[in-house]
């Protein structure tokens, strides 16, 4: 028995047990193994095809907690920035995604459980789609004046985004400001997209994403239509009245000739021989250097009441 503990080679191995067995009695007492939950992890989203697909809501942020082991002292310097959490999105298709979410902890650290274990990602296809642009006016000319139809270089642009999003347009529109203009408004205005509560839809690209617009700003005045009567009614007869519709009429031109100008005519509406009322129509005569603002009022109704009268008077008015 002497000689065994003799042996030094003996004695070394049975040391080295004994430190052992202290370590580990330390080891357990000083810093033992306990278990932690840490909260609000993030987690990052791999592999996602944003050309193709983007979150149906942006502004979501996946997190999760986890629950880990490990000695104490390793266990209390842990932060949420040593857990790494992901999912990968690889083949993930539009719409409701329920994906496994990985998690990564440093090596002296032991994963228990991660909750939730899954995610659900809900996916947006990115979608390309025409839409014509429309120009809305802000303010009125300076009075006396008045704008005409824009004309638009860029009719359409090309809308890209989220479908939900590009389902949401009603209108892609560009605003100018006339506010006191007495000429024509003309520039590059920037596109955007409007949904039905009349607000702008973000997160959308345009192409082209600005438009070149011209508003033609003209000087106008209301003028009263009088009519031309040719003629005298039947012997007898008499015109007892004039209804014309419309009886005023909007030209546009030069401000010095609508200066000057207080009423127009109409081309010539024949009453002669006539002994009763007379119902047709006729032509706005427009002076020369003005146009009406609707071109598609050129025409007015005319009736002439026509009555038998003791003392007839005939009613004519000639420009």
């Amino acid at each position: 028995m002497n000689r065994f503990f003799e042996n030094d080679f003996t004695l070394k191995i049975i040391s080295l047990i004994i430190a052992l067995i202290l370590w580990m009695y330390v080891m357990s007492e000083q810093n033992p193994v306990v278990t932690r939950t840490i909260n609000d992890i993030p987690v990052r989203l791999v592999d996602l095809n944003t050309d193709k697909f983007v979150l149906k809501n942006s502004n979501e942020n996946f997190e999760v907690k986890v629950e880990v082991r490990g000695r104490r002292d390793a266990v209390s310097k842990l932060t949420r920035d040593d857990i790494y959490a992901e999912v990968k999105m690889r083949g993930r298709i539009e719409g409701e995604n329920l994906i496994p979410v990985t998690v990564n902890v440093p090596e002296n650290i032991e994963l228990i459980k991660t909750v939730p274990s899954e995610i659900m990602v809900v996916l947006d296809a990115v979608v390309e789609e025409q839409h014509p642009v429309a120009v809305k006016l802000i303010g009125d000319p300076k009075p006396g004046f008045t704008a005409l139809s824009p004309s638009l270089k860029q009719k359409e642009v090309l809308l890209r985004g989220p479908r939900s999003l590009i389902d949401s347009v009603k209108q892609v529109e560009v605003k100018l400001n006339i506010t006191g203009s007495e000429q024509n408004v003309a520039g590059s205005y920037p596109v955007k997209a409007i949904n039905a509560k009349g607000e702008e839809i973000e997160n959308l690209t345009y192409r082209p994403d600005v438009v070149d617009v011209v508003v033609p700003v003209v000087a106008y005045k209301d003028l009263p239509v009088k009519p031309t009567l040719t003629g005298l009614p039947a012997e007898g007869y008499a015109v007892s009245d004039v209804w014309i519709q419309p009886d005023v009429v909007s030209l546009s031109g030069d401000k010095d000739i609508l200066d000057e100008i207080q009423e127009v005519y109409t081309t010539p509406f024949d009453i002669k021989g006539k002994s009763s009322d007379v119902e047709g129509m006729a032509e706005i005569k427009v002076p020369k250097g003005l146009k009406l603002l609707k071109p598609d009022a050129l025409d007015v109704k005319i009736v002439v009441k026509i009555e038998k009268q003791e003392n007839p008077q005939q009613i004519q008015t000639n420009p």
